[in-house]
């Protein structure tokens, strides 16, 4: 049977992606347009399907090579992709950091993996190709060797690039025709009057909890696009865990946690304990946080990632079962999971033999290929809130502001306001 590669228009980048790692480990693969898609998809036996750009190339690259210690380097060059370039705009902090790392790795060697161009630099590279050329400019390193990625994969890497520069003039036509519209008078200024009497609904104010190795700081910037999809409808506050995570490396030093899963002050979201050092001042911390609130006013809910997801899913339990001093209406835990540490599974256990569960609105947001947080993780945490939104996207470690789930995010949060 012959693998089809199936995707809807607007993720062909994604799938120009699959199909020159497809070209580069020799395999055969069919396109299909599949407008109703909503990921781009390989058909690899009948009723079997990959979803997700990254686990496609994931699967061909295995096929590619037995070799664990070259599949374990393109996993992490993926979850590179997933965490460290895709959620960032071109312009961004965060994108320059990403660039930057590349420029150190490509001053050594001509390649990421190798001394010649292989599947690795496709995985990296294309992510870039359709992106605006002067943000490279600063990293000459990284300009040569895309350069090379270009030639290596092309005509599909002129096709990619040339879908950017659309993309990008479609966007620019867009905004000049706003800019150019004028107000029409009349009809027009009485609808605006009737429209200006009804009351805008006010932001929400929202608290964010980051990951492990985050601060407050850090997870404003990789929230960059997503503050940006949903400006209109809410305001971020953020709050800093209060642990340090000790590091000899200079470039760790930011680096924070809200507890540790070992005396050691280390933590694995993996590992069953019964250490929750630093835990019970970090509950501490975001309750004041909430209590404080902003401006004179209280939080209406939360959003949180990763460790600090699982820490909110504590809380509000906590709160559902009366044991917290401070209220929110609602929570978005993106990447939780409920921690493994033996005390904190006892808490959720507790209230669901009692046949209680959460009863504030909550989203649920997971990645099919996350590798720091699987899907299962986050997919178990969800049997203890009673009426759950979730959120699937094809990507990784991430909070997602592109694809189809971030519609999903506005939905969400027009309903959290109409709750006000």
């Amino acid at each position: 049977m012959s693998k089809v590669l199936k995707f809807p228009i607007r993720l062909q980048n994604q799938a120009f992606k699959c199909l020159a790692v497809a070209n580069a480990s020799k395999t055969k693969v069919e396109v299909e347009n599949c407008e109703n898609c909503s990921k781009v998809s390989l058909s690899v036996l009948p009723g079997i399907e990959i979803f997700g750009s990254g686990a496609i190339c994931k699967y061909l690259l295995d096929d590619l090579s037995a070799d664990i210690n070259a599949q374990s380097k393109i996993l992490q060059w993926i979850s590179f992709v997933d965490s460290e370039i895709s959620p960032y705009p071109p312009g961004s902090k965060q994108m320059a950091k990403s660039l930057g790392y590349l420029e150190g790795v490509l001053s050594e060697n001509k390649f990421l993996s190798s001394s010649s161009f292989s599947p690795t630099d496709i995985l990296v590279g294309f992510p870039l190709l359709s992106l605006p050329s002067q943000i490279f400019s600063p990293h000459p390193n990284v300009s040569i060797w895309l350069d090379a990625v270009r030639q290596n994969t092309k005509p599909l890497s002129e096709q990619l690039v040339e879908a950017g520069r659309s993309s990008l003039d479609g966007e620019k036509s867009s905004i000049k025709g706003k800019k150019d519209a004028k107000p029409k008078k009349g009809k027009t200024d009485q609808g605006k009057k009737q429209a200006d009497s009804k009351p805008a609904a006010r932001k929400l104010r929202i608290l964010c909890i980051h990951g492990y190795r985050q601060n407050g700081k850090t997870f404003r910037e990789k929230l960059g696009s997503f503050r940006k999809l949903v400006g209109k409808q809410a305001e971020f506050e953020f709050v800093t865990a209060p642990h340090h995570i000790p590091s000899e490396n200079p470039e760790e030093q930011d680096q924070f946690g809200w507890w540790f899963s070992q005396a050691s002050k280390s933590f694995d979201a993996h590992e069953d304990s019964t250490c929750d050092l630093g835990f019970s001042e970090s509950v501490s911390t975001v309750e004041e946080a909430l209590v404080k609130g902003v401006g004179g006013d209280k939080f209406d809910g939360i959003l949180a990632f990763s460790q600090g997801a699982s820490l909110a899913a504590h809380l509000c339990v906590l709160q559902e079962t009366g044991k917290l001093n401070s209220n929110f209406k609602f929570c978005i835990l993106v990447a939780g999971f409920v921690s493994r540490t033996l005390q904190h599974k006892s808490v959720f256990q507790t209230m669901q033999q009692a046949e209680g569960s959460v009863t504030i609105p909550t989203l649920h947001v997971f990645g099919d290929t996350d590798k720091v947080i699987e899907k299962e993780m986050s997919e178990d945490l969800v049997q203890y809130f009673a009426s759950p939104d979730i959120i699937r996207h094809p990507g990784g470690h991430f909070v997602p502001a592109t694809g189809e789930g971030k519609k999903e995010f506005n939905l969400f949060l027009e309903k959290m306001q109409k709750l006000l």
